[in-house]
């Protein structure tokens, strides 16, 4: 009788199911990731393309639209000699305006040139590490801020068109005669005053030279030029007029004569 008791005992353990403990594995949450920061380019406003200045003018922009940001931006501006922009002749930062910006280069700046410049702005972020596409290129013609070039630029288009003088303005004073205006010669013709190559000579001795050589250097670098010094009275004889040293000034005198 214990026996089969035993053996029913040892049946029922051998049968009985195996429970295994269940175990969860916790859910990792997925990250939701920052929101991307964009900076467009800015657009250029002043200069106008193709605009002409004597001496550095005021640069504008609209500055540029922002998503996920709400940093003031910086602004670098680069001045060029070339459309590609090869090599940057000036560049700075500004700060961010109200809606537009603005920058003045300094008045000591020295130009790269005289003639075509061009220039750009690009928006930064620097908070975000982040920076726009650089604006688009405008175009812009510099002159430095003398009389002489005014009055070519307004008459001819330009004082120097192909090779350019070195050397900085201020050496030399305008006396009476140099108003604008169409004249008549003492042999009947009409000619327009004062003449491309006086304003010209003019410019040279305003840079330093003295008359004969800003005379010799028109006539080297492809400028014709007819003019010549008389050392004696201190006169640069034209055509149809001259330039006499008065008082430390040159004054244009119109002949009435030959």
């Amino acid at each position: 009788m214990f026996a089969s008791v035993a053996i029913a005992s040892a049946a029922a353990c051998t049968s009985a199911p195996v429970v295994t403990p269940s175990t969860t594995t916790p859910t990792t949450p997925t990250p939701v990731p920052a929101p991307t920061v964009t900076v467009s380019a800015p657009t250029l406003t002043q200069p106008a393309s193709d605009a002409v200045s004597f001496g550095w003018p005021t640069f504008t922009w609209n500055n540029a639209s922002k998503t996920n940001t709400t940093n003031a931006l910086l602004y670098r501006f680069d001045l060029s000699t070339q459309q590609d922009f090869a090599t940057v002749a000036h560049t700075t930062t500004v700060p961010e305006g109200s809606g537009t910006t603005s920058y003045t280069p300094p008045s000591t700046l020295a130009p790269p040139t005289e003639g075509n410049l061009f220039w750009r702005v690009v928006a930064i972020d620097q908070a975000n590490a982040i920076q726009s596409q650089p604006s688009d290129v405008m175009r812009f013609a510099y002159y430095e801020n003398t009389r002489q070039n005014q009055i070519a630029q307004q008459l001819y288009g330009g004082l120097w068109p192909n090779a350019k003088p070195t050397g900085a303005t201020g050496r030399a004073r305008f006396g009476p005669g140099w108003d604008v205006a169409t004249r008549r010669s003492f042999n009947g013709v009409t000619f327009q005053s004062p003449p491309l190559e006086v304003l010209r000579v003019f410019d040279l001795m305003d840079r330093g030279m003295g008359p004969d050589a800003a005379i010799g250097w028109m006539r080297v670098n492809g400028y014709p030029s007819v003019a010549v010094w008389y050392p004696g009275p201190a006169a640069i004889g034209f055509p149809f007029q001259y330039m006499a040293l008065i008082r430390g000034e040159w004054e244009l005198v119109h002949r009435v004569g030959a």
